[in-house]
């Protein structure tokens, strides 16, 4: 990962896990996601910088696809236990679609025409399946063969920016095997993360006499 954030930018910087997932969130927000949104792809951008997936590179492109800042209409189908999406975004269908999977009943599927940002799905579907104990299993005519997440190591998230053209998602059987990744400091370009924070500062309130009053910042009264 450093050697490629260092071909790709002369400046990288050290982040915390904590740190990318606060700015994640708001640069969410400010893009125009609602809180719900914005919290789950925070926390996946955060799990992907961490698993060395370019979290915040993903989270970067994510957002410069957003054209329209304010929420719009899910394109959603409903028929016979299969939800059909004829184009998936990560904060849009995707988390919607997911909730669904997880809350219908057992062999489900979500049917996908097209995928946007398949890394961010996939950070998406394994920060659902560690916290509801849930597999999903993802079929695509580009994969050898399917995927599952979680799964043991990260390497089927990485496999799934293979994915083109239909892509078929659902539960597995099994319950996912332990896994584990750190959550520590991890490197990013310095134009990417100067770029979320460019977003992120746009959900402050400006530092005036009368937002330290209503409480903005340290205030102007210790009361500790």
């Amino acid at each position: 990962l450093y050697e490629q954030l260092k071909a790709g930018s002369s400046l990288i910087m050290q982040v915390s896990a904590n740190e990318v997932y606060q700015t994640a969130r708001k640069a969410c927000l400010a893009a125009g996601y609602l809180q719900d949104r914005a919290e789950d792809i925070a926390v996946a951008t955060s799990w992907l910088q961490c698993a060395g997936m370019m979290g915040c590179t993903v989270l970067d492109s994510l957002l410069a696809d957003t054209q329209d800042k304010k929420d719009i209409q899910l394109g959603l189908h409903l028929e016979a236990g299969v939800l059909q999406i004829s184009q998936c975004r990560p904060a849009f269908e995707g988390v919607a679609s997911i909730d669904w999977l997880l809350a219908a009943d057992s062999g489900a599927q979500i049917q996908i025409a097209c995928l946007s940002h398949p890394v961010m799905f996939a950070g998406l579907l394994w920060q659902a399946g560690q916290a509801y104990q849930r597999q999903f299993r993802l079929v695509s005519e580009a994969l050898e063969a399917p995927i599952n997440i979680p799964d043991e190591t990260v390497d089927s998230v990485a496999t799934c920016q293979q994915i083109s053209g239909k892509l078929v998602v659902g539960i597995s059987d099994s319950a996912p095997p332990p896994s584990f990744v750190a959550s520590g400091h991890s490197v990013v370009s310095d134009a990417v993360w100067a770029r979320l924070n460019a977003l992120a500062m746009q959900t402050y309130v400006p530092e005036t006499e009368a937002s330290r009053l209503s409480g903005a910042g340290a205030g102007l009264v210790d009361d500790d």
